[in-house]
């Protein structure tokens, strides 16, 4: 899942808020159908990181969340649709 702050956010306070879009996430998502939630904020160093994402993250102010399911979950579908309508619902500016 990608995710945006304002322009010119410091990546401390892009930290932030993807901690509570990680909240939101551990509450639609049960416990035991998620293994790991990681985010990767801000621009990446290296060159080879670029090519290999697609999101665009541009800035401090741009991240990916990974979320990884548990074995036996539920369809991807059934998950990741209310994850992207909750956290676009609750996120926007």
């Amino acid at each position: 899942m990608h995710a945006r702050t304002q322009v010119g956010t410091r990546v401390e306070e892009s930290a932030n808020q993807f901690a509570e879009i990680q909240k939101a996430i551990r509450q639609i998502i049960p416990s035991g159908e998620l293994a790991t939630v990681v985010d990767n904020i801000g621009f990446p160093v290296s060159g080879i990181n670029v090519t290999y994402n697609n999101t665009g993250t541009i800035g401090t102010q741009d991240g990916d969340i990974q979320i990884k399911l548990a074995e036996g979950h539920k369809p991807t579908p059934t998950t990741s649709a209310p994850c992207a309508k909750n956290c676009r619902r609750g996120f926007l500016a």
